[in-house]
């Protein structure tokens, strides 16, 4: 085996590898993610690995047109705002801009997210628990 068995983060080692990081590095940073948080993220960095493919773009630093793009194309496919937040968190570990802005913190992408949110608002009955609570206190 080339790598060891990352829940379908294997192509995420890969591009690691490609740039010269060596394997005792790649293993140290992937182990980063916790078995929960891999599999957590599978989907949304299959989706990433496909949509990267067919742009034909740098997975780890792409422009931030595209990534925005991705973004939009799963709101679109009318997943929850708690999809978006997971897909931005896959991304955010992954995307490092040049000016080394984390994709998760670039101000486009926020503003997205607000957007987001505001014409998709969470159900009630998706809230965790202690902030249904705290609100029934008001």
């Amino acid at each position: 085996m080339l790598h060891p068995d990352y829940g379908g983060m294997s192509t995420v080692w890969q591009k690691f590898r490609s740039q010269g990081i060596s394997k005792a590095s790649c293993k140290l940073i992937m182990d980063c993610w916790r078995l929960g948080t891999r599999k957590q993220y599978t989907t949304y960095l299959r989706k990433w690995i496909n949509f990267y493919g067919e742009q034909q773009i740098d997975c780890l630093q792409p422009p931030i047109q595209l990534a925005l793009m991705f973004l939009t194309n799963i709101f679109t496919e009318g997943l929850s705002y708690r999809a978006l937040i997971t897909a931005r968190s896959v991304l955010s570990s992954l995307i490092l801009f040049k000016d080394a802005i984390r994709f998760g913190i670039h101000l486009l992408v926020t503003r997205m997210l607000q957007g987001i949110y505001h014409s998709k608002p969470l159900r009630q009955d998706t809230l965790p628990y202690e902030m249904l609570t705290q609100c029934s206190l008001i």
